[in-house]
C-alpha cells in the first residue's frame, strides 16, 4: 500500500489513438532525423503527445521543432482536425477564428 506522502508516476502508455482511429506506437512514429511533416504527420504527433506517448518536451528534441510549432499545431487540430494543419490554409483558418473570436 502506498502512504498518502509517497507519489506514483502513471505509466506512459506503449500505444496511443491516432487522428483517423489508427494505434500509434513510438515504433510507428516518425523517425528523429524526420523533416517532411504532412498534415496526417502533425496531427499524429499531436494525437502522440495528448495521448502520453510523448511528452512536449520529448517531442521537441526528438523533431527539433519550437514550442510554438508544436502547440500551433496542436491549437490548429482542435480548432479544424487535420485539414487545419494544412500550411495551404493556414490564414484562412486562422482568419476565421480571429473573426469568430472578435464577436
Amino acid at each position: 500500500m502506498i502512504s498518502p506522502r509517497q507519489t506514483t508516476v502513471p505509466e506512459r502508455p506503449s500505444q496511443v489513438i491516432g487522428p483517423v482511429g489508427e494505434m500509434l506506437t513510438m515504433e510507428s512514429m516518425p523517425p528523429p532525423e524526420f523533416n517532411r511533416w504532412t498534415p496526417h504527420r502533425k496531427a499524429e504527433a499531436v494525437a502522440a503527445m495528448v495521448g502520453g506517448l510523448l511528452t512536449l518536451n520529448e517531442a521537441r528534441s526528438r523533431y527539433s521543432l519550437g514550442i510554438e510549432d508544436l502547440t500551433g499545431w496542436q491549437r490548429a487540430v482542435n480548432r479544424s482536425a487535420i485539414p487545419g494543419l494544412r500550411l495551404t490554409r493556414l490564414q484562412h483558418y486562422r482568419d476565421i477564428y480571429e473573426r469568430r473570436d472578435r464577436y
